[in-house]
């Protein structure tokens, strides 16, 4: 009788020796390993899946008739949101979330930085070789702007780390504020955003996908904002109202947006956010590092050592 297969979407070269010795370990004589990078490589074997450390595709739960646990290798779950990728009940989820703070803070600041020390009008110069100083009025620095961060998760409260050591004031706003350090200047719920909107200089949009955050940021949001603004957004695309910040752009409404996330991805080259010089584009990576898999597998023995304990598992999904 074959063993059951524990199955990781990953190059095994990109995690730490020690981690995978870790992992052989703790799974000799209850499974057997499984690497695969692409999901055809998946399916012949799919049925004896217990245990995945991957994404599902379309129709996946239907068809890993064994499967007991999926750690997901992102910290999104929207997902699930979609009928041809809802897990059945049976079936235990777990996210990366806390895996994403350094690095997606970082870009964070990336952007900002950019757009206040106009790194991208030099960037663009440096292509045409055009040794143009930028206008002064122009450029600026953070020391005492306010930053106004929402869905100020473990992202969040990193950035807020960074902002508060430029000499910002920064805001939060969650969900459930008693969950907010008391390191930031000012907490609040999401029933104070447009309250606070006017007030900050940086907008942060962390937020994750759901019914609730569906174009939360629209016409009305960016109106309220201050015309000097510049708007970031790392969380999800469709929490924006897109046509709604295109014009907001266009019109200077808000100053200025960074943006790693889109309501289409890949971004349609006919949209026109292409073609605004106030705005600074990434192409969904700002949850990316050298060290990812290595952090995601840290995270994933952790689990691992839980679930075969029958423990409680670190960011289990409440479905």
């Amino acid at each position: 009788m074959p063993l059951p297969i524990l199955a990781l979407r990953i190059d095994p070269a990109s995690v730490a020796p020690s981690k995978l010795d870790q992992l052989r370990s703790l799974i000799k004589g209850r499974y057997d390993l499984f690497f695969y990078q692409e999901d055809a490589s998946l399916k012949p074997v799919i049925e004896r899946v217990e245990i995945l450390l991957g994404w599902p595709f379309p129709h996946f739960f239907q068809q890993a008739t064994a499967l007991k646990w999926l750690q997901n290798s992102g910290a999104g779950t929207d997902w699930m949101l979609h009928p041809e990728y809802r897990p059945p009940d049976s079936v235990r989820i777990t996210s990366a979330v806390g895996i994403h703070g350094k690095q997606i803070s970082e870009h964070i600041l990336a952007f900002l930085l950019s757009w206040t020390r106009r790194f991208h009008d030099a960037y663009c110069d440096q292509t045409y070789k055009a040794y143009n100083k930028v206008n002064y009025d122009t450029v600026d620095d953070l020391d005492g702007k306010t930053m106004l961060i929402m869905g100020c998760g473990h992202i969040g409260k990193q950035t807020a780390r960074i902002a508060q050591a430029f000499g910002m004031q920064v805001w939060g706003i969650r969900r459930n504020p008693r969950g907010l350090p008391k390191t930031l200047d000012r907490t609040g719920s999401p029933d104070d955003l447009h309250t606070w909107l006017p007030h900050a200089d940086v907008v942060v949009n962390i937020l994750p996908y759901t019914p609730e955050t569906h174009a939360l940021f629209d016409r009305h949001a960016f109106q309220a904002m201050k015309p000097t603004a510049f708007f970031i957004n790392v969380g999800r695309g469709k929490t924006v109202n897109e046509p709604d910040l295109i014009q907001a752009l266009q019109t200077k409404t808000i100053a200025g947006a960074g943006l790693d996330v889109f309501e289409t991805e890949p971004l349609p080259q006919d949209s026109p956010l292409w073609d605004l010089d106030n705005v600074i584009l990434t192409a969904h990576y700002s949850g990316r590092t050298q060290r990812y898999w290595d952090r995601l597998m840290g995270l994933f023995l952790q689990n691992l050592e839980r679930f075969l304990s029958s423990e409680s598992l670190l960011n289990e999904l409440d479905k």
